[in-house]
């Protein structure tokens, strides 16, 4: 046993300690009996790095350095604490053996599911410290939110399968669609000249600069302007009269800029005017 100081109300006085199964400090007080020394502030009754709240004292145990149930006997309080120590043996072989178990259902199931598996794969968000070109890959696949999280878990239900299958090839059909897009987009004429392009209008959204407001249109090209994909900021009133979503105009500018989004050639207009196509 080893001779140390513990609190007892305000003063601190000698007292015996010794090691018990588990790591476990006991100290045999003055009067007799013996309590498990605080784990948190070490039988000292104060935390100097707390000393601004209620001047350091040691919420765990009080401020008195012991916690716990008071024992009459060191051979009582080392009989309790092998008990516990047996316990926490039999909680960690218990919490192990299910751990495997989890880790071999995983296994098991990835393993009959090794094409969906494979599948998924790419989806899943990189691993924090994967280089910039790793993120940027992923970021362009633009998938789904419920894609993503169902290709970071481990298993699925049978629900969560048919509905990842369902979106995977949703999403291969939309990375074709977007590969097409890209192969046949061109620019719908050389910078500074005149051009007009119809199409449907893809986008719309009202941008405020410094002479006020102007609309933001993005246009894909169809029939002879297919593959044109046109963006133009304007204020003129053929645009906000005619340039809603889904509508079928014709827009006619002197080309300003050639530009490239997401792979997809982007023909940049200025000076625009549009009219609206009547369905034949």
């Amino acid at each position: 046993m080893e001779t140390t100081e513990t609190t007892v109300g305000t003063t601190r006085v000698p007292a015996q300690t010794f090691e018990a199964p588990g790591h476990r400090t006991y100290v045999i007080l003055p009067h007799g009996t013996v309590r498990r020394v605080c784990q948190r502030c070490s039988g000292v009754g104060r935390l100097r790095e707390f000393g601004h709240v209620f001047e350091g004292v040691c919420f765990a145990c009080g401020g008195v350095g012991v916690q716990g149930k008071a024992f009459e006997s060191a051979e009582a309080a080392v009989k309790a604490a092998e008990a516990l120590e047996r316990a926490a043996v039999t909680r960690r072989a218990r919490e192990t053996a299910k751990a495997q178990e989890r880790m071999l259902a995983v296994e098991t199931w990835r393993a009959e599911h090794a094409e969906l598996v494979t599948a998924l794969a790419p989806y899943a968000s990189p691993r924090s410290g994967a280089p910039t070109s790793a993120w940027e890959a992923w970021e362009a696949l633009k998938a789904s939110p419920v894609l993503i999280s169902l290709a970071e878990s481990s298993t699925l239900t049978k629900p969560q399968v048919a509905l990842a299958t369902k979106l995977l090839v949703e999403q291969h059909a939309a990375e074709e669609a977007r590969a097409v897009k890209v192969a046949s987009s061109r620019y719908g004429a050389e910078i500074g000249e005149k051009v007009s392009v119809t199409g449907i209008v893809t986008f719309t959204k009202p941008i405020e600069g410094e002479w006020g407001y102007s609309l933001l249109v993005t246009l894909a090209g169809t029939g002879e302007s297919e593959g044109v994909f046109v963006k133009c900021f304007s204020a003129a009133a053929s645009i906000y009269e005619h340039a809603e979503k889904g509508a079928k105009i014709t827009i006619t500018g002197t080309v300003k800029a050639h530009e490239t989004y997401e792979g997809v050639k982007q023909t940049v207009l200025t000076r625009v005017k549009a009219h609206k196509e009547v369905a034949a």
